[in-house]
């Protein structure tokens, strides 16, 4: 590890301990610390293998190296992982935002399908329809 990783880690782990009641993974920055470096050790020995992916050294030397800005997803993400489960989301231990509803899919189905082999206009491809 860099000097500004070994930083970054230390401050990560601090703010995981006092944020221990969401994310349990210590009360204490050393706490926090000796559990994450464990959990990347089990990890790299035996990888969680889910439905969703694989999780294994990479993973976690990504969310052990979170930046300030990403700091509660990856914090979500070891703390599934440390209880034996995937993190939620795309692996970035956010929760997956439903995907949009589509809007009126008939509509563009209907213009593919008409009987008008050139695009002159909207009122000549709905005059191909009626």
């Amino acid at each position: 590890m860099t000097r500004a990783r070994e930083q970054r880690f230390e401050r990560f782990a601090a703010w995981l301990a006092d944020r221990s009641a969401r994310y349990r993974l210590g009360t204490d920055a050393e706490a926090v610390r000796t559990r994450l470096l464990a959990l990347r050790d089990r990890l790299t020995e035996r990888p969680l293998r889910t439905p969703s992916g694989t999780y294994g050294s990479a993973e976690t030397e990504q969310y052990l190296d979170a930046e300030p800005a990403d700091r509660a997803g990856a914090a979500a993400a070891l703390a599934a992982l440390a209880r034996g489960r995937a993190p939620d989301g795309g692996g970035d231990g956010k929760a997956r935002v439903a995907a949009p509803p589509l809007v009126a899919p008939f509509a563009g189905t209907a213009l593919l399908c008409s009987q008008v082999t050139h695009a002159g206009s909207f009122a000549e491809q709905w005059a191909a329809l009626r």
